[in-house]
């Protein structure tokens, strides 16, 4: 089966409803974030006292229960991930303050390359964070030419990244699909990223300027703190590989965020910057002495951001891009049920839904007949190759049933006048989809 994430995602998704359907996901989503939230009071507190560890814990929840939507996203389960990440990059510097020159150990780098590894079986862009930490080491070891602990870093790195990737890449191989899974998981994903504009978007919105507010003054306003206060930290200490690690993280996830689809779930791996802000903060205010205006424009930034976030929670449901999907709803739940009623048992195993969401599938526990079963003109609309393969697979092998919503694909529409009549008309359900029998 195909889809643009990381082969990770449906990893947990088969011991979640190993252990029980639907339900058995929700021990694991508690144990990633509690995980996250243990990781991110570790790395406050070894700069802060107790109270404003757990304190910036607390606004880093706020933050991702604001862009959590329905959970079970790939941007979920990267937290752990990021987590560890701010955690080991804030424990290096810790030690790297009582050290007489500049070091990194190894094993770090091997949580690193597992972190990565990781971000990459979900999304690769989750890792902009991380990726900003590993430039900012690098160049330091290569500036202050310790050629030994950067090829240390550089295989401890790699070796995490194929411990934790290695079985993944075997068990594809093994089945034939390494390419299928890599080219779902990175090569698709570049061009789906690459065919969007975010200025067209833009010019094409109807309220600009509250789209732009959206995403940069409100979900993405913690990426744009951590650059104001790591710059800030840079006015007296140019060579602070925190700070730097600060201003290469927020523009690399600024990046990535601010020139993408504008979907509020995206936002949810922003969390994992808030412990490091309130750590970069907290060094300020420490040193106010020799930072005395900084200090107070630091704290000024964040109270205002913290402020404006919970000023925006009451109209919190009303976001547009905030996901409400329909699997979650009684009516669709009873019209997916419905429809499925009016396909004979033993037809089961020749079923396809074609622009429709997966839960009609987990709802009915039945199993698509083809590789791409949901969503099909959205997903090849990046990949023309991917589109013409859709269509022939269709031809070449037409289901007994398809679940359909206006497809766009003349091909596809072709083959359902031809060789299709409706059994259940879009009028007749909550979800609008139209039930094909094949009758030719």
């Amino acid at each position: 089966l195909f889809d643009h994430k990381g082969p990770l995602i449906f990893f947990i998704n088969a011991i979640g409803y190993r252990i029980y359907p639907h339900y058995g996901l929700i021990p694991l989503q508690v144990i990633s974030l509690t995980l996250t939230l243990f990781l991110f009071f570790r790395a406050a507190r070894l700069w802060m006292s107790r109270f404003g560890a757990l304190f910036s814990t607390g606004v880093s929840l706020l933050y991702i229960a604001r862009t959590f939507t329905e959970g079970n996203m790939t941007e979920e389960y990267s937290l752990p991930f990021l987590a560890v990440a701010v955690y080991l990059f804030s424990k290096w510097y810790h030690k790297q303050q009582q050290a007489p020159t500049f070091f990194h150990p190894a094993s770090y780098a091997f949580g690193y390359g597992i972190c990565f590894a990781g971000l990459l079986m979900l999304r690769v862009t989750n890792a902009a964070l991380l990726c900003g930490f590993v430039f900012v080491i690098t160049l330091g070891l290569l500036l202050q030419k310790q050629w030994k602990t950067l090829l240390q870093n550089a295989g401890a790195f790699l070796g995490g990244f194929f411990l934790f990737f290695g079985p993944f890449a075997l068990y594809f191989a093994a089945h034939g699909a390494l390419y299928d899974m890599l080219y779902g998981t990175i090569f698709y994903n570049i061009s789906y990223s690459s065919e969007y504009s975010i200025l067209h978007y833009y010019a094409n919105h109807p309220n600009p300027f509250n789209a732009i507010n959206r995403v940069v003054l409100d979900f993405g306003a913690p990426l744009l703190v951590l650059f104001a206060v790591s710059v800030i930290h840079l006015t007296k200490k140019i060579a602070n590989p925190f700070a730097w690690g600060g201003i290469v993280g927020s523009l690399v996830s600024m990046y990535v965020l601010f020139t993408n689809r504008p979907y509020t779930h995206y936002f949810m791996i922003v969390g994992a910057t808030i412990p490091f802000i309130a750590i970069l903060i907290s060094q300020l205010w420490n040193q106010r002495e020799t930072y005395r205006f900084g200090s107070k424009l630091a704290v000024l930034f964040f109270v205002v951001w913290l402020l404006s976030m919970l000023a925006r929670l009451p109209s919190w449901n009303n976001d547009p891009f905030l996901s409400n999907y329909s699997g979650e709803c009684l009516a669709y739940v009873s019209d997916a049920k419905i429809s499925a009623s009016l396909i004979p048992e033993e037809d089961r195993d020749s079923v396809l839904c074609y622009n429709v969401d997966a839960q009609w599938y987990l709802i009915n526990d039945i199993q698509p007949c083809q590789t791409y079963f949901i969503h099909q003109d959205w997903q090849s609309s990046a990949d023309s190759n991917m589109q013409q393969t859709i269509a022939e697979n269709l031809w070449n092998n037409p289901p007994k049933w398809m679940v359909v919503d206006e497809p766009s694909n003349p091909r596809v529409q072709q083959l359902l006048a031809e060789q299709y009549t409706v059994v259940l008309g879009e009028e007749q359900g909550f979800s609008g989809y139209t039930l094909y029998q094949r009758t030719t």
